[in-house]
């Protein structure tokens, strides 16, 4: 009999909460209706369990998400010895490739100074430098060897084969760069639940993370004041009136302490920029009133 009551218990729990993202999961699809793009997104709670996706197995261009992927990577290395990220780096004028966004370039044009692999992470995650980020790719051993590093933590459905650089050279050459909003989800939640990184390594990319400043119109910007953010985004060209990408990957812990993952992905948007990212924000603002 008690078994019988703790089944009942059990499976009312799990109807509600079913039926509560289903709500989610109905509001979210009925405000997507009409837009003119496809809208990947993948949500996990710390605080409860909940989950929800939409689109959340298809593959998605990462573009600059992926600079959160290779700091891991970096970090790692730092982890077991092979680096220390207060190492200095010499920059040099090839490294700094033009018509491309780089704050390092603006810095010195002309090379040859020293940043630290610290502040190559802080330049590459927090403000997307795509010079930094190239630095940092080298500097991991190159895109198989970051490839190799989420196949052995059992990160599935990411691949990472092109560099900024080689992105910038071609149109089709950031769908190769692919993840989907699941997996995003997925190492975010690594981060936090299996250890895989050092109490120091883990602080800085915290820290590195919620001083972003790219994408400040969409997760982030109608979450409730006082909530605490980190995340990275990415973002494609326009090719034939199409956006590849407008993406934000975050942690997210509201006033209330609520405590969240969010991966949001939009593809082949008829959207201008302004109003892709209106998308995401208002995605990101009917989560947040829904749990806040």
């Amino acid at each position: 009999m008690k078994k019988l009551f703790l089944f009942v218990i059990n499976l009312v729990f799990i109807t509600n909460v079913y039926s509560q993202t289903e709500k989610l999961r109905n509001e979210i699809t009925e405000y997507l209706k009409g837009k003119d793009l496809k809208a990947g997104i993948s949500f996990f709670s710390f605080s409860n369990g909940d989950t929800l996706s939409i689109n959340g197995d298809d593959f998605f261009p990462m573009q600059s998400v992926f600079k959160f992927h290779i700091g891991l990577a970096i970090l790692n290395k730092a982890d077991k010895g092979e680096l220390n990220i207060e190492d200095k780096i010499l920059i040099k004028k090839e490294d700094l490739k033009e018509n491309t966004w780089s704050p390092i370039r603006e810095i010195n044009p002309e090379g040859n100074f020293s940043l630290t692999i610290a502040e190559l992470l802080s330049y590459s995650v927090s403000e997307s430098d795509n010079n930094a980020c190239d630095i940092l790719i080298e500097i991991a051993g190159g895109t198989e060897k970051i490839q190799k590093y989420f196949d052995d933590i059992g990160l599935k459905d990411f691949y990472i084969v092109a560099n900024e650089y080689e992105m910038h050279q071609d149109w089709e050459t950031q769908f190769r760069n692919k993840t989907t909003p699941k997996s995003s989800t997925e190492i975010i939640k690594k981060i936090y639940s299996d250890n895989l990184f050092s109490k120091k390594s883990f602080d800085y990319l915290y820290k590195i993370m919620t001083e972003t400043k790219t994408g400040q119109k969409r997760i982030k910007e109608q979450l409730p004041e006082g909530s605490i953010i980190g995340h990275k985004t990415g973002t494609s060209g326009k090719n034939d009136g199409i956006i590849a990408a407008v993406n934000d990957i975050a942690f997210i812990s509201l006033p209330n302490g609520f405590k969240y993952i969010l991966s949001v992905y939009l593809t082949d948007s008829k959207l201008d920029y302004p109003e892709a990212e209106k998308v995401m924000s208002d995605i990101s603002k009917i989560i947040s009133d829904y749990y806040k």
